[in-house]
């Protein structure tokens, strides 16, 4: 079961669980005027603050957020080893056809600029800015989520005084009094549940993502430049590996020999 599904059942589950054990009816807990409220409203704020064209990112950045998926530093890894052995066996410009397999455009670009012969200091100066790019896209959205978390308890406090103001216009019924008080309070529980149980967890969830991204970028980039100067496999590998978490620690006997599957562009 994938980690966004196990989150998302505890936490539900628990909610729904502590109701019980206070003798709550769960349909008690659906109420749609303040879901309206806190969903919808906290959209519409945050809409304000955003651009049309960074709106349109947002199914994308969902699923990006749901899947998990980065670049997988261990076989970026074995990938540079392959291409350190290519190129100080048949040369650097045989690489032209291994940037052809891969689907990375960032580590296209690097491997390119290598073969072009371009200084080892514009290199990385060219790749640094593509990872300053890509942090400011991801940190958009990322705190496209964050912002919607913000807003959402904001607008569940609106819902429960929108509630309290219905429930004290007309207290010609005091039966009425509890239930409307009830109704009222769902508003701030709806919007605590929205801003803690969706929009922060994603746009944690996101800024987690880019951080391992970056961390494999900076990966590539050393193995971009090893590549350049020529490095030896087995030092390349030991070069990149002081990167990984030691369970992913190989070396250069687990990785040799070993197909070098292109790595997936994030």
């Amino acid at each position: 079961m994938a980690p966004v599904a196990i989150g998302m059942f505890l936490a539900l589950g628990a909610l729904l669980f502590a109701a019980v054990l206070e003798k709550i009816n769960m349909m008690a807990l659906i109420a749609p005027s303040p879901m309206i409220l806190v969903f919808v409203g906290s959209l519409g704020a945050t809409f304000i603050a955003y651009k049309t064209k960074e709106w349109k990112r947002i199914p994308k950045v969902l699923g990006v957020a749901l899947k998990g998926k980065v670049p997988d530093p261990d076989e970026l890894v074995t990938t540079f080893a392959h291409f350190a052995d290519v190129a100080r066996k048949e040369g650097m410009l045989a690489l032209e056809s291994e940037i052809g397999k891969l689907e990375d455009p960032f580590l296209k670009t690097g491997l390119q600029l290598v073969i072009d012969g371009v200084d080892g200091e514009q290199v990385r100066e060219v790749l640094e800015v593509e990872i300053e790019s890509l942090t400011h896209r991801h940190h958009d959205m990322a705190q496209f989520f964050l912002t919607l978390g913000g807003f959402a308890p904001t607008f569940g406090l609106m819902g429960t005084i929108v509630g309290l103001i219905g429930v004290l216009r007309d207290l010609s019924d005091p039966t009425k009094l509890g239930k409307g008080m009830a109704l009222g309070l769902l508003g701030t529980l709806w919007g605590v549940i929205a801003a803690n149980l969706f929009f922060m967890p994603i746009g944690t969830k996101l800024n987690r993502l880019h951080d391992a991204e970056v961390a494999v970028r900076r990966i590539a980039i050393e193995g971009v430049l090893g590549i350049r100067e020529g490095m030896a496999s087995r030092i390349l590998v030991e070069r990149l590996e002081a990167r990984l978490s030691p369970e992913l620690r190989k070396g250069h006997t687990g990785r040799a020999g070993k197909s070098a599957a292109p790595p997936v562009a994030a």
